[in-house]
């Protein structure tokens, strides 16, 4: 994967804990904090996608009620499951 430098200010607790971590680890602090800030960047990155495909979904009006949705949680387990519920609320 390429990388590009990229300038960041941060202050010094945070640096002296980079320090630490890259010391502990055999690294260099800066890879400590790329590594940190492409797990953020990702997990965050994901979550956004995730709720503006959620938003799409509900634009389109079909959902499942809390009660189904119960239903399907409380079965779970037991010998007789049941199937994933599919939308019964339609706007």
């Amino acid at each position: 994967m390429a990388t590009h430098p990229f300038t960041t200010r941060i202050d010094t607790k945070v640096l002296n804990d980079l320090k630490f971590l890259g010391s502990a680890m055999n690294k260099t602090p800066s890879s400590i904090a790329a590594e940190c800030i492409r797990e953020e960047v990702s997990i965050r990155a994901e979550r956004l996608r995730r709720m503006q495909a959620s938003e799409l979904e509900a634009a389109d009006g079909q959902f499942v009620s809390a009660e189904a949705v119960n239903e399907w949680l409380l079965s779970l387990g037991s010998t007789n499951e049941l199937p994933v519920p599919k939308a019964d609320i339609r706007r």
